[in-house]
């Protein structure tokens, strides 16, 4: 037996990723290596479920399958056990604890090399260690960007208060009021006409004065 054991913290409640680690069909979401899974009978989980994973080994599609021999949702742990295949005998038990306001994931193998994997045991026990951390990694993307989109976004879908004027529309509200209350004034295009003119009318004035100066 040759065991290993990796771990993850994940910024989601603890309830939600034992949650997600249980939905069987959705494997293939973030587990390393699987093209496609399906647990056997559906509904609800209990010992002796079985998933039923595809996976691309030596270039051909193969399905294996695993049966889970503990499920303790109540601790957010279970066990599964490969029934065929290569790992034939191997265990593989997934917890999640508390860490504050996180979820920690560690997944333990007991990794059985027997038979005709005995030969391939230091390839195998490479591909399991980097499927491991892919997973983790996987589960953990999987879990925190789904969390991300969830979220509407700051001010999006958020009806205004009645009465309220918003912050887009507050500087339009306010040159309405100024020009309710001084029709005839018009600053703003008043000072652009006056600007306008006295840099027509500059130049001339210069000219005027210059001509008075050299014939009085």
């Amino acid at each position: 037996m040759t065991h290993l054991h990796r771990d993850v913290t994940i910024t989601r409640p603890p309830d939600e990723v034992f949650a997600s680690l249980t939905d069987f069909d959705q494997r293939a979401r973030w587990e390393a290596g699987v093209l496609a899974a399906r647990q056997s009978p559906t509904g609800a989980v209990r010992p002796g479920t079985k998933v039923f994973k595809t996976r691309r080994e030596f270039g051909r599609r193969v399905v294996y399958t695993v049966a889970l021999t503990e499920y303790r949702p109540e601790r957010r742990r279970y066990t599964e056990r490969i029934i065929d295949g290569l790992l034939r005998g191997t265990t593989v038990t997934w917890s999640v604890s508390t860490l504050g306001r996180l979820a920690q994931v560690r997944v333990e193998v007991e990794l059985h090399l027997a038979g005709l994997s005995k030969p391939l045991a230091p390839w195998l026990i490479w591909r399991t260690r980097a499927e491991l951390a892919r997973s983790l990694q996987g589960l953990k993307d999987a879990l925190e960007r789904q969390a991300e989109t969830s979220v509407p976004a700051m001010g999006t879908d958020q009806p205004a208060a009645e009465g309220a004027v918003s912050r887009e529309r507050r500087p339009v509200a306010v040159l309405r009021r100024v020009r309710r209350a001084y029709p005839a004034a018009e600053p703003h295009r008043k000072l652009k006409a006056a600007a306008s003119t006295a840099g027509r009318n500059r130049p001339q004035s210069q000219e005027r004065r210059k001509n008075h100066a050299t014939h009085p």
